[in-house]
């Protein structure tokens, strides 16, 4: 099997980001039933737009304070002292610039959407400012050696704290829009103060050091990563935004539903990429062809197997899933929704862990050029089929750029290795 020989640290990775999996979709059915289509339709838009407003403060932050902490750890404290001191004034600085000119932005009508979210985004600035220290804090950890650690706050404890505080605010019946934010908010900060409690408890066998800086060298790293977490951001959450500007709040709630019922097909992919990363990494480097499709058809095939048999309840039982987990108020968009999200996803599954495969051969730049080529022509699709079609027009557009991704990667990697990482 597969995951045989894997570390027992991956393979609880990989428990974590499941579990997490689960407490969020658990959110998501708890938000959704309650605030009803247009007004979670509305919180997606805002959830969706907060991402965007993250990267210029901690966007770049993640891969450099990791590979920093890691590689200072244990050789050079006035470097590390100075980077954690360098990195702690940006994300602050630059986080809250961000927030205020987007709410400038906003007040002087440069944004053309269709919904009224000013007083959500004034709430989620804050969240802006905690997620971009928690994400620093998390990256920290992991360079530290506390990957498990950090995993287990940031995917797990998070979002079980989030889900437990809507869950009261629902039963008290205090659960709205701002309140969902509030909510976030408090469960993003209780994971940042674990977070910086673990770190600050690494740093006690740090030997105290004046702080170095090398600007030269950490910004245009920030720059580099920057711009990889904008593609990677843009193309997760472009089907809300596009809804968002395109379509009505009732449209972008029936998307989001949908979308978070079509995770569970993709979520063993997910899993199992978690689990073979490090097997999959050591056969890249060696070169060892073979061995890399042994492990991405091996992936693949458990990956549809487990699958399947949530596809098929989806497909079948549509109406009573929809109308069930998120409320009967989502019916009104259309069963159709689910029909093609799910085949999107089914594709996905069934190309095997192509961008992993490409990514830990140290072919990322094709990843990210067939990112962007994909990102492109959804676009184009969006603009074309939501306004005349809503909800089932993004949700047609985003599953054409999910499928022409994975064939476009698919390609790449039978070009490079010689081999198909799908099922087949």
């Amino acid at each position: 099997m597969v995951i045989t020989g894997i570390r027992k640290d991956v393979l609880l990775l990989g428990l974590i980001r499941a579990f997490s999996i689960v407490v969020t979709l658990s959110s998501v059915v708890l938000l959704s039933r309650v605030l009803g289509p247009t007004e979670y339709g509305r919180l997606s838009t805002v959830l969706a737009i907060l991402p965007l407003l993250c990267i210029p403060g901690s966007g770049g932050i993640g891969p450099l304070v990791l590979r920093g902490v890691a590689g200072y750890w244990d050789n050079n404290p006035s470097r590390l002292s100075g980077l954690l001191r360098f990195v702690s004034i940006w994300v602050g600085i630059i986080s809250l610039a961000t927030v205020v000119l987007t709410a400038l932005a906003w007040e002087s009508g440069l944004y053309r959407g269709t919904q009224d979210i000013s007083n959500l985004l004034l709430v989620g600035g804050i969240l802006v400012v905690l997620k971009g220290y928690m994400a620093f804090a998390a990256s920290a950890l992991q360079g530290a050696r506390k990957v498990v650690i950090s995993q287990l706050v940031e995917q797990l404890v998070v979002p079980a704290t989030a889900l437990t505080i809507y869950g009261l605010l629902a039963l008290s019946e205090y659960l709205d829009l701002v309140f969902a934010l509030a909510g976030q908010a408090l469960s993003v900060l209780i994971g940042l103060a674990i977070m910086l409690y673990g770190f600050s408890s690494c740093l006690r066998s740090q030997p105290s050091a004046s702080p170095e800086y090398s600007l030269e060298e950490w910004l245009p790293s920030i720059k580099r990563f920057s711009i990889l977490a904008t593609l990677s951001i843009i193309s997760s959450q472009q089907p809300v935004l596009l809804t968002s500007l395109l379509g009505s709040a009732e449209d972008v709630g029936y998307l989001k539903v949908s979308i978070s019922a079509g995770l569970v097909i993709s979520l063993p992919l997910m899993v199992i990429n978690q689990a073979i990363t490090p097997r999959l990494t050591v056969a890249a480097i060696e070169n060892d062809r073979a061995k890399m499709e042994h492990i991405s058809k091996t992936t693949a095939r458990y990956s549809l197997l487990l699958a399947l048999p949530a596809a098929i309840v989806l497909l079948v039982f549509s109406h009573e899933v929809i109308s069930g987990v998120f409320g009967a108020a989502y019916l009104g968009g259309g069963v159709g929704i689910l029909y093609v999200i799910v085949i999107g996803h089914l594709v996905n599954v069934a190309c095997g862990p192509v961008g992993l495969v490409l990514n830990m051969s140290g072919r990322e730049k094709s990843t990210l050029v067939w990112m962007f080529v994909s990102l492109c022509l959804t676009s184009i699709a969006s603009i074309l089929l939501i306004p005349e079609y809503g909800a089932i027009g993004a949700a047609l557009a985003a599953t054409f750029g999910l499928v022409l991704w994975n064939l476009l990667l698919l390609w790449e990697v039978k070009r490079h290795f010689g081999f198909s990482a799908a099922v087949l």
